[in-house]
């Protein structure tokens, strides 16, 4: 029997913040398709950085599960508590990106019998078929056969990582602040490395929770909004003085 979580209030404030993301994201891969350069006139600034949307995410990600799960590890890593956390993670990104993989795998063997050769195949070895299925392969450099899915690669390992995390002794206000700054270092320099540069993002997002997790739920509102858009703001400062890598 898998024992319930404790229920968090939500944060509905952050969902104009994920919305904007999403519409990044959406705005760079309608600007780049095939590897060639749309222009969207007075809107090509924000398509042109559209791939920082999805740092916006990992940020997003390391504060929202800091907020929902932190009281639940608040005792140790409970065999219970990791296993209703571990389904739930799950079921929230291993179904879609099955289905999509499925897909594309279906679509790339219908392409080959009619005699078609797709132009982009390097998703289709049987590594990358593997380790995508297992949603590891951008921990090793692969590409899977639905490739966008590096970004919940990714996520995964921020899943696994989370529960160790929520094991350091909660630190004071300023410890946290700090590790905002250091993790925005890294991202500056951390360019053509995503896994890395996305798990940084991550855990400054759980340090901004960590910055504020002291005030009540109604100053947690309006204080974390403002110190999670300050925090992308950083990584976006920082993402944008360095070569973007490929993908995004």
């Amino acid at each position: 029997m898998i024992a319930a979580m404790k229920p968090k209030n939500d944060l509905p404030q952050f969902s104009g913040l994920r919305g904007i993301a999403a519409l990044l994201v959406l705005f760079f891969h309608v600007r780049t398709p095939q590897h060639t350069e749309l222009d969207f006139g007075a809107f090509d600034s924000f398509s042109k950085f559209g791939y920082l949307g999805v740092d916006a995410f990992f940020v997003l990600s390391g504060y929202i599960l800091s907020h929902v799960y932190r009281d639940n590890f608040a005792t140790g890593l409970r065999a219970s508590v990791l296993r209703s956390y571990g389904v739930a993670r799950s079921a929230r990104i291993y179904p879609l990106h099955l289905a999509s993989l499925l897909l594309m795998l279906g679509a790339y063997f219908v392409a080959l019998r009619m005699g078609v050769r797709p132009t982009e195949d390097a998703g289709y070895t049987w590594r990358g078929i593997i380790l995508g299925l297992l949603l590891v392969h951008e921990w090793f450099g692969a590409i899977a056969p639905n490739p966008s899915s590096w970004s919940i690669s990714i996520e995964l390992a921020n899943y696994i990582l989370f529960p160790f995390l929520m094991l350091l002794p909660r630190a004071p206000r300023l410890l946290p602040i700090i590790g905002i700054v250091v993790g925005a270092v890294i991202v500056e320099t951390s360019a053509g490395h995503r896994v890395l540069r996305s798990v940084i993002e991550f855990l400054m997002g759980a340090c901004v929770y960590g910055s504020s997790a002291s005030c009540d739920m109604k100053s947690l509102h309006r204080v974390g909004r403002r110190d999670v858009c300050a925090t992308f703001c950083c990584c976006w400062m920082a993402r944008s003085r360095i070569v973007r890598p490929s993908g995004i």
